[in-house]
């Protein structure tokens, strides 16, 4: 199987003996080569990262990164999608309307219906981020490279991380994704850190525009705390879910604090799935075992690729319980201990075998 992993390559490690710390997407990437994918990772490596490092621990671990190449830098002052371009004020743009829905939901502490149909005006000059930059690699058209795309015919695409929700690059993002969609399950994890509280209204409008081209969403918690203040109960966050089915995601994984996770799909069912007992020592790499487990075990049960991602919405609760009992398995054992290792198959299948037992399913 063939995977696109589009997102922040950072990683760093400052002396030999410290644990080796990286970005979600980059650990998904990673995570999904030791269970015997074949990845490649279109990344621009952050400013926060020692590029010998990413690049030396990519290669070690079977990631192929899609780098701009480096003489072929893009300007925010030349970027059309510049914010210095062209000032469109958010009162007469689409996005204020859009962005005074969202924020309706955070007075409610409910979410609101979608706003009107998305166009490229919601993610315009206005909310053009050239002190983010992210210069990623664009989406192949035509040529080599789309000949190349075409015969690596990713099966899955996963996305997501600050970067991706800062502009321009998010326009270039939602350009893989859509040349993507002819063959890949397109996976979307929000991955939030901390984003400036003056653009919280339109990392919603981001995100919510990335639903559209989404087949699965996986969220924690805290993203969805920070993008519509709701800290739970579980009903608030399958209410959640359904304000994202409305943009056409078919599952809905969200990944609970105590180590449990809600699995809801676009029928209406929805499972409950508890962590496996561990002692709760580190939460590095925890989301991205989860997201390359579940990416892995869609697989498995035969729901990956564009042909499947319609059964995606009606699958059967044994394949609903299946894909969640091996992602939370896979958080479960990333918690347990400093740091961050990726699980190998064997791990994870060791961690799953108990963790049926535990259930009295075997």
């Amino acid at each position: 199987m063939t995977i696109l992993v589009i997102g922040d390559a950072i990683a760093n490690q400052r002396e030999a003996e410290t644990p080796f710390r990286a970005g979600t997407m980059f650990k998904v990437a990673v995570n999904l080569a030791h269970l015997a994918r074949e990845v490649r990772m279109v990344t621009n490596i952050s400013e926060a990262s020692d590029p010998q490092v990413v690049r030396d621990y990519a290669a070690a671990h079977g990631v192929e990164l899609l780098l701009r190449p480096a003489t072929s830098p893009v300007s925010a002052a030349s970027n059309p999608l510049s914010a210095a371009s062209s000032p469109v004020s958010a009162a007469s743009s689409p996005v204020g309307a859009a962005s005074n829905s969202v924020s309706a939901a955070l007075t409610s502490g409910l979410p609101t219906p979608p706003p009107a149909a998305f166009t490229d005006a919601h993610y315009g000059d206005a909310h053009a981020d050239p002190e983010e930059s992210w210069d990623i690699l664009p989406a192949p058209e035509r040529g080599a490279r789309k000949l190349d795309f075409d015969l690596f015919s990713p099966s899955a695409t996963i996305f997501g991380g600050d970067a991706c929700h800062a502009m321009p690059a998010a326009h270039t993002v939602r350009e893989w994704l859509r040349v993507c969609r002819s063959t890949s399950t397109i996976i979307y994890s929000p991955a939030l850190r901390h984003p400036r509280a003056r653009n919280l209204d339109r990392v919603r409008i981001q995100a919510e525009s990335f639903l559209q081209l989404s087949d699965v969403v996986v969220a924690t918690s805290k993203d969805i705390r920070l993008l519509y203040g709701i800290s739970g109960p579980e009903n608030e966050f399958a209410a959640v879910a359904e304000h994202w089915f409305s943009f056409g995601p078919r599952l809905v994984a969200i990944l609970l604090e105590d180590g449990a996770a809600l699995m809801i799909t676009a029928s209406g069912d929805r499972l409950h799935v508890a962590s496996l007992p561990r002692p709760f020592v580190d939460v590095a790499g925890a989301r991205s075992a989860f997201i390359a487990t579940t990416i892995d075990t869609l697989d498995r049960v035969s729901l990956l690729g564009r042909e499947a991602s319609p059964g995606l919405a009606t699958m059967s609760m044994s394949h609903l319980y299946t894909v969640g009992a091996f992602a939370t398995t896979a958080r479960s054992l990333m918690t347990a201990h400093a740091g961050w290792e990726p699980l190998t198959r064997n791990e994870l299948s060791e961690g799953f075998f108990e963790y049926q037992s535990r259930e009295g399913l075997i």
